[in-house]
């Protein structure tokens, strides 16, 4: 469980205006930094830590449109080969050379390389899982995240983009459960005992130079994962 924001269909990352910001500059830096939080966020509910990179050959594809239906057809192909539906982020990336439009997803299962590229079927396909060896589950999610946000900034900087930064799954909600505790031992106690199991990392907002919200602890626990 994560608290944040909920999503319900494909969500792109797009936000409609009613006229110039004021300000373009700090309205493009919170935007970014509420769709890292909601690629965060996303990542952690929904166990993304296998990663997708998809390439297309000979000069690339530059239409991001074009892009969008390729990912739309190869996420049908693979929840009919996988047998299921399941959440993933997609996250678009323009190289600043001629190789045109890469795509990077992070998806919640191992799925065999070999089959997913015959799946794509349009250039390079790679696949890597985030975790470590070793490592708990949720380090997987957290590194994957941060992967999938190094080109969501990418994709920010890049203005042929518009306000398509990422795409979502539907219905794969970021659920949130609010409460009110005395502090933060209080709170700490009241988590222990909500999900029954110990605390095993602590990311607080001040360690983030770019968090501009009311200050945050987030705790990760040490919880049974059913990918494992």
């Amino acid at each position: 469980m994560v608290v944040g924001t909920t999503c319900g269909r494909r969500d792109t990352g797009q936000r409609g205006t009613r006229g110039a910001a004021k300000d373009p500059v700090r309205s493009k830096a919170e935007a970014m930094r509420r769709a890292r939080t909601i690629v965060r966020r996303y990542c952690t509910q929904n166990r993304l830590r296998y990663m997708w990179t998809f390439t297309y050959r000979g000069d690339g594809e530059h239409d991001l449109r074009k892009v969008r239906r390729d990912v739309e057809r190869l996420l049908v192909s693979v929840r009919a080969t996988y047998g299921k539906a399941f959440p993933y982020l997609w996250v678009p990336e323009l190289h600043k050379t001629e190789h045109g439009i890469h795509v990077h997803m992070g998806v919640p299962f191992f799925f065999d390389q070999s089959v997913l590229a015959k799946l794509w079927g349009r250039g390079f396909v790679w696949c890597s899982d985030k975790k470590p060896k070793g490592a708990a589950a949720f380090v997987g999610y957290q590194l994957a995240a941060r992967y999938l946000s190094k080109y969501l900034g990418k994709a920010f900087e890049t203005a042929e983009f518009g306000c398509h930064r990422y795409e979502r799954a539907q219905g794969y909600e970021i659920t949130v459960e609010r409460t009110i505790r005395h502090d933060m031992d209080d709170g700490r106690e009241y988590a222990e005992q909500r999900f029954g199991f110990p605390v095993v990392f602590e990311w607080s907002s001040d360690s983030s130079e770019e968090w501009r919200g009311p200050p945050v602890v987030v705790l990760f626990f040490a919880g049974p994962a059913p990918d494992e």
